[in-house]
């Protein structure tokens, strides 16, 4: 009898997900790509909602593990995602079609704060406070690569030899190291206040920063922390006491723009972008309520990002160059956050 329930259940797991992968598939028809971002909690589980750029396709990711926490990073191929477990706040790749958990890539590491993905999805960096950690998927090989610490943001090069980070050091630095642990560089050098949430521009030669001294810039940099200079000026009517909690600068898929929120003349928060030169300032939403959080979609025609014009925390996707805004998330019974673009 046993042997014939576990046939049983194969079959139907099986099926399960091979109607998933169907879904998620459909998901896509619409232009602009598939888009995830983070719902509410239904009786313990975490909902980690996936839909078409304009909202139709809805489905449910993860629906049947329960206790994850609201964080969730894609796999460069867009089949697996880096998930935290609410028991121990610990990461674990996720097959996302299986709706499965692999092993715990963080549980040797104190208080992981961060993780991303490499660019050929086969190792995971790990901000921790003793340092920074690299692993591979599969929770083995895991050596430190940093041992700076109270590390917060990680961010890998699009070649996959270094990696961008901050460290608390008195105050937050911006670094890069080699992904072999060598040749570390402070890029925000000598200069004054807290840097933090680098983030590499697509082509690699340039990395995109925060500095809060006597006000709020996004510096860019090359790698090697030549020709540092500010491109946009931004502004937060939230006092920031931990820089690490700020959302890092966005990088348009061509490397041309970054978008950022800052608060309008109205005094609400909007998404604006910018030219990498600091010419061009655009605000791409200029709505009542407080729009944050931008994402470009991966052609980079469309972007999407939070916000309270409902009353509630939604999730909206404009054009790139502003207009009309959607909402996709369109419930008034959970807030939405994070949104990412499924690569």
């Amino acid at each position: 009898m046993s042997a014939i329930w576990g046939k049983r259940v194969g079959a139907r797991f099986l099926l399960l997900a091979v109607a998933l992968s169907a879904i998620i598939a459909s998901c896509g028809g619409a232009s602009g790509g598939q888009l995830l971002f983070v719902d509410g909690t239904i009786e313990g589980a975490r909902q980690f909602t996936m839909v078409a750029s304009d909202g139709s396709g809805a489905v449910d990711l993860l629906a049947g593990i329960p206790g994850l926490r609201g964080f969730w990073a894609w796999s460069p191929d867009g089949q697996r995602a880096l998930v935290v477990r609410d028991d121990n706040g610990h990461f674990y790749v996720a097959e996302v079609e299986a709706g499965t958990l692999g092993a715990c890539l963080s549980c040797d590491l104190d208080r992981p704060g961060y993780a991303a993905f490499s660019p050929d999805g086969l190792e995971v960096a790990i901000a921790a406070r003793d340092g920074l950690y690299i692993v591979s998927v599969d929770g083995g090989g895991l050596r430190q690569a940093s041992n700076l610490g109270q590390v917060g943001w990680v961010n890998w090069s699009p070649e996959g030899d270094r990696i961008a980070f901050d460290a608390y050091q008195g105050g937050y630095d911006v670094f890069v190291v080699g992904s072999d642990g060598q040749g570390l560089t402070d890029l925000s050098g000598s200069a004054e206040g807290d840097h933090f949430a680098p983030v590499w521009s697509p082509d690699g030669d340039r990395i995109a920063f925060h500095e809060l001294d006597s006000g709020l810039r996004i510096l860019v940099a090359a790698p090697d922390g030549g020709g540092l200079r500010a491109v946009a000026e931004w502004q937060t009517a939230v006092e920031i006491f931990d820089p690490g909690l700020a959302f890092p600068p966005a990088w348009s898929p061509d490397g041309e723009r970054i978008a950022f929120s800052s608060l309008s003349s109205l005094g609400d928060s909007d998404v604006f972008a910018i030219g990498v030169d600091g010419s061009g300032l655009t605000n791409l939403t200029n709505y009542p309520g407080n729009d944050f959080m931008p994402a470009w979609s991966p052609d980079g025609e469309k972007i999407a990002f939070v916000s309270t014009r409902d009353g509630n925390l939604e999730i909206y996707v404009a054009a790139s160059e502003g207009g009309e805004a959607v909402n996709v998330s369109r419930s008034l019974e959970f807030d939405e956050t994070a949104p990412e673009w499924r690569p």
